[in-house]
C-alpha cells in the first residue's frame, strides 16, 4: 500500500481519489458526463473517505510509534545485556579460580600425613629427653618414717 502527500502534508491512499481527485470512486464510474454531482451522497462519500483517510494516518502513525518504542526498547536491552556481561567479566577476572574437588583431597590427605609425622617426631623426641636426663634415684618418701611397732 503506497501511501501519497495532499499539498497540506498529510498521508492518503491514491487508490481511494476519483479522476477528479475528489476522494469518490464508485460516483465517477457511474457519471459518464465526469460533472460534477453534488447531492448528500457525495457528502457522504466525502465524509466517509475522510473517515477512511484519519483512521488509516492515526494507525500509520501508531504503527510509527510502536516501531519506535520498540527500537528503544531494543536498543536499551542491548545496552543492559553488553553493560551486564563487562560486569561478569570483570568479577570473573576478580575471582581467583576454583580449587578441584581431587586438588583439596590431596591436600588434606598431605596435611594428615604431616600431622601424623609430627606427632610421632614429638614422641621421639620426648623419649629421648627422657634418655638423656639424669635418673632420679627412686626414694620412698615414707622410708624415713618410723612406724609404731606393737608389742605384745
Amino acid at each position: 500500500m503506497d501511501i501519497a502527500y495532499e499539498d497540506s502534508g498529510t498521508p492518503h491512499r491514491p487508490s481511494h481519489r476519483g479522476p477528479n481527485g475528489d476522494g469518490i470512486v464508485g460516483l465517477h464510474s457511474m457519471n459518464t458526463s465526469h460533472q460534477s454531482v453534488d447531492g448528500p451522497g457525495t457528502k457522504v462519500g466525502d465524509i466517509l473517505m475522510r473517515a477512511q483517510r484519519f483512521s488509516e494516518e492515526r494507525a500509520a502513525e501508531a504503527e510509527r510509534q510502536a516501531k519506535d518504542v520498540l527500537q528503544a526498547a531494543r536498543s536499551e536491552a542491548t545496552a543492559i545485556v553488553e553493560a551486564a556481561n563487562r560486569e561478569a567479566a570483570r568479577i570473573a577476572s576478580a575471582v581467583p579460580p576454583a580449587v578441584s574437588i581431587e586438588a583439596v583431597e590431596v591436600l588434606s590427605g598431605a596435611v594428615d600425613e604431616f600431622a601424623a609425622a609430627n606427632r610421632s617426631l614429638v614422641d621421639e623426641i620426648t623419649q629421648l629427653r627422657k634418655s638423656l636426663a639424669a635418673p632420679e634415684p627412686e626414694t620412698n618418701p615414707w622410708s624415713d618414717l618410723s612406724l609404731p611397732t606393737r608389742h605384745r
